[in-house]
């Protein structure tokens, strides 16, 4: 169900949006929770096998890329940042969890680079901080590269269409692998922004290619 509703979000900022606005019962007679936010508290079980980490997270990185006002609600709904950060950090030494980590890197990166800097706090330095402080920029990197080298993306990055011997070998689709080949060297690019001590090197504000010459030129 991931998988389609993110299929139906490729190119569509407006679809994102309006997506933002469905609720969903509580199963427990509480307040409607949003889509959103239902998405992220099933990331947060631990119960859920491979294959729904990986359709939910390909969901919300097509959810979020390049558009601020879904990055803006992310950035609202308690808890996601801590639980980003603690994903991320964890040792793991499956090639699987080294691929879910990749996963939850991208979204990380989504929300500084497609920040609008309204929240108080949650603006696109503040994130690039906290990644440097609690994660590590070559740590951050390093995960964030892991998605491109597994098996799965490279089977998927080949053709549109869906190819597997068995249900188990479903994991990236072709659209997800786009966005990610899309975005991989650019959210690098933003935390290679800051040195070690979180001092800032580059203008986040600048287009990729205007801080691509003041790196290099500083360098």
């Amino acid at each position: 169900s991931a998988v389609a509703i993110m299929h139906g979000l490729v190119d569509s900022v407006a679809q994102k949006k309006e997506l933002l606005r469905v609720r969903l019962a509580s199963p427990r007679g509480g307040n409607p929770i949003t889509l959103l936010g239902q998405c992220t508290n099933l990331l947060q079980q631990d119960s859920y096998k491979l294959q729904s980490k990986v359709g939910l997270l390909m969901l919300l990185g097509m959810w979020l890329a390049h558009c601020p006002t879904a990055v803006k609600t992310f950035l609202s709904t308690s808890g996601t940042m801590a639980y980003l950060t603690a994903h991320i950090s964890a040792n793991q030494h499956d090639e699987n969890e080294y691929l879910i980590q990749g996963l939850f890197v991208l979204p990380m990166g989504i929300r500084i680079q497609f920040n609008d800097n309204t929240l108080l706090n949650q603006q696109r330095d503040d994130l690039c901080q906290l990644i440097i402080k609690r994660i590590g920029q070559e740590t951050f990197c390093n995960k964030l590269s892991e998605v491109s080298r597994h098996e799965a993306y490279n089977r998927a990055c080949k053709q549109p269409q869906i190819r597997a011997k068995a249900s188990p070998d479903l994991l990236l689709g072709y659209e997800y692998c786009k966005l990610y080949k899309g975005l991989e060297a650019l959210l690098g690019k933003i935390v290679s922004g800051f040195d070690v001590n979180g001092i800032e090197l580059t203008e986040l504000t600048l287009s990729s290619e205007a801080s691509a010459l003041v790196a290099q030129y500083k360098g």
